[in-house]
């Protein structure tokens, strides 16, 4: 039997054979990946007890959601305080008199919950996440980018329909390609899949703007090269992200049914859906602690997978309505290393 910790490096946990390691409390990513590699030539096992306090950590996704993949290998127990037989009940009402919610639902309950806030905690898996169909021919339909240079390229194919509701259908992740291939490579889907859908306009982050200092160009000049005419909307984070909000209200008609003005496609056999953005959406958080203190404290979503979030609101922040009947292709933009408009 050998013992280690999270502060040790890493190579502490390094060259042994191992047949089962058992984690007391979440470890670090590195740590536990690099004991992953000690198991593989006896086919050990890990367990793992922890209580989920950190929020909403990679454990989350990588473990407790994976198990609930079929075939995964993973298996997930969850445990409340007040099964413990070593605690005394009123003890344990003591101190969950003095939790906050989210702590509440971590300690006591072992549910993972975000200690930071999420940027939109109006998402609910039950109502947001529908079958996909294919969307009718009549429907507009606009694009959202988010494009990276060292971090990942996400774009968003949203569907607008008669009523209004936005339909999140197509996703498209890079994170390899220079901006002019991404740029054709997103082109080709929204043809190829949604040809026969009006095109109100794609919409991109206001930083491509900026000018390359070796090439003297931009990444928006880059997607115009391919074809791609992108809209660039200034409006700040903060403002952006409250009017996405609104998008994820949820009413209740009479009959009891829960609608919302915007919903996310799952993956099917014949459809891609948007798995990704909707896993991004659950772990999206501010950077600050809210709520736990009696201070004012400036509220910035973490700039941590964050790509498809940032592809949403930039086309939701243009306003995309099955009214609009002028393409994106002709209006008017410009872009400054060169001049060139839309028209």
């Amino acid at each position: 039997i050998q013992f280690r910790t999270y502060d040790q490096e890493l190579k502490a946990h390094a060259g042994q054979r191992l047949d089962m390691v058992w984690f007391d409390e979440e470890p670090p990513r590195d740590v536990y990946a690099e004991n992953r590699k000690r198991l593989i030539r006896q086919h050990g096992k890990i367990i793992g007890t922890m209580t989920p306090d950190s929020g909403i950590t990679w454990t989350y996704q990588d473990v407790f959601m994976d198990a609930k993949n079929k075939g995964s290998s993973r298996e997930v127990f969850g445990a409340e305080m007040i099964e413990n037989d070593y605690l005394r009940l009123e003890q344990i009402k003591l101190l969950m008199k003095d939790l906050a919610p989210e702590e509440l639902a971590a300690g006591a309950q072992g549910i993972y919950a975000s200690l930071t806030g999420l940027v939109y905690p109006e998402f609910n898996r039950n109502v947001h996440i529908i079958e996909p169909f294919a969307v009718p021919r009549h429907w507009n339909i606009c694009v959202g980018i988010d494009h990276g240079l060292n971090n990942p390229t996400a774009a968003l194919v949203l569907a607008i329909s008669p009523d209004d509701a936005v339909y999140v259908v197509r996703e498209y992740v890079s994170t390899s390609r220079a901006a002019y291939d991404n740029a054709c490579v997103i082109k080709e889907i929204v043809e190829r899949e949604f040809g026969l859908n009006p095109l109100l306009f794609y919409a991109i982050d206001p930083s491509t703007n900026r000018l390359e200092a070796t090439s003297m160009t931009s990444v928006w000049n880059e997607y115009r090269r391919a074809g791609i005419f992108c809209r660039t909307n200034r409006q700040y984070v903060e403002d952006g992200i409250n009017w996405v909000r609104q998008f994820f209200k949820i009413r209740v008609l009479s009959n009891g049914q829960r609608i919302s003005q915007i919903y996310f496609f799952r993956p099917s056999e014949k459809f891609n859906g948007v798995p990704l953005t909707i896993q991004e959406l659950q772990q999206y958080q501010w950077a600050e602690v809210r709520g736990r203190r009696e201070v004012n404290m400036s509220e910035k979503p973490r700039r941590f997978r964050n790509h498809f979030a940032d592809a949403l609101r930039y086309a939701l922040q243009e306003k995309p309505s099955h009214g609009s009947v002028e393409s994106g292709y002709l209006e008017s933009y410009y872009e400054p290393s060169s001049g060139w408009t839309g028209y």
